[in-house]
């Protein structure tokens, strides 16, 4: 292997370098963000106990407002497009734990495409150690 092929083949080696952390720390938001869909889902079950309580509501950032909650058997869901409609508890758990089930589903192939670029580096890793020790 000639000089400029080993200097081609190490900036290949750093560049996936570079992308194997990527896909780690997209692995790690996903893994945070099921986590935290899978919380919610739990906070659902505990706000379906309240009835006649005061709550507060947000209403800007560290900005609070007491409000009276009747009951808690309906929430009002952002479905995209600012577009709000109401849904009954396990309706809302359901569509989490879809979101849940999805970001996982994505996280397998995110890992997938890991596996492949660390094996790829591994690769390189050998030629290059066996071509310095054939220098």
């Amino acid at each position: 292997m000639g000089k400029k092929e080993l200097e081609a083949r190490f900036m290949q080696y750093q560049e996936l370098g570079v992308e194997i952390k990527q896909v780690q720390q997209q692995i790690a938001i996903i893994e945070n963000q099921a986590a935290e869909l899978e919380g919610f889902v739990s906070d659902l079950d505990e706000f379906k106990s309240l009835q006649e309580a005061e709550i507060l509501v947000p209403i800007i950032n560290g900005v609070f407002a007491k409000a009276r909650l009747p009951h808690a058997n309906q929430l009002f869901v952002n479905v995209g497009s600012q577009i709000v409609v109401p849904k009954s508890i396990e309706s809302t758990k359901d569509l989490l734990s879809e979101q849940r089930s999805s970001l996982m589903e994505f996280r397998e192939r995110l890992v997938e495409v890991l596996h492949d670029k660390v094996h790829a580096a591994i690769a390189i890793e050998q030629e290059l150690v066996q071509a310095k020790d054939n220098v």
